[in-house]
């Protein structure tokens, strides 16, 4: 009875190994911000919501679990925040994770004032995620910017 436990044991240790070795090259997901959407007003600020398309290039299904981010209007910080739900996503394949955030009065009050000035606003996006196979996590850094112009709707006003 004694060496079919010490054999339970090696395969267990063996299958360990073996998923830790294949996940131990995780490739870094590729990050970009399709889209942002005004989803409504409060006491607080504006309410957006952020859609992140997430590309898996690694060869195994996983999760993307939580999402940190900082977003920055014309070098100020307007928003921060994390999602810490998890979002499954194939073996090469891509997931859209909507990501909440807020835009504070206090804090948005300059970058939406300038907005009617009719000039080019510098925009960042940065943050981290957290790809997850079983037991197995690693985090990610990323950043995307640009450049974007005052909507021509509001300089018309």
């Amino acid at each position: 009875m004694r060496i079919w436990r010490r054999i339970a044991l090696l395969v267990a240790i063996l299958a360990v190994a073996m998923a830790v070795s294949s996940c131990s090259g995780f490739r870094e997901p590729d990050i970009t911000l399709t889209d942002v959407d005004l989803v409504g007003i409060s006491g607080d600020g504006l309410r957006f919501e952020m859609t992140v398309l997430v590309e898996n290039p690694n060869d195994f299904s996983a999760s993307i679990g939580r999402v940190e981010y900082r977003i920055h209007g014309d070098g100020i910080e307007l928003a921060k925040g994390e999602r810490d739900e998890d979002v499954p996503v194939s073996a090469r394949g891509a997931v859209e994770v909507r990501v909440p955030f807020t835009l504070k009065w206090k804090g948005g009050r300059t970058i939406l004032e300038s907005l009617f000035d009719d000039s080019k606003h510098e925009w960042r996006l940065d943050g981290s995620v957290e790809l997850r196979k079983g037991v197995i996590t690693k985090i990610f850094p990323f950043s995307e910017s640009g450049i974007i112009d005052s909507p021509s709707w509001l300089t018309d006003l």
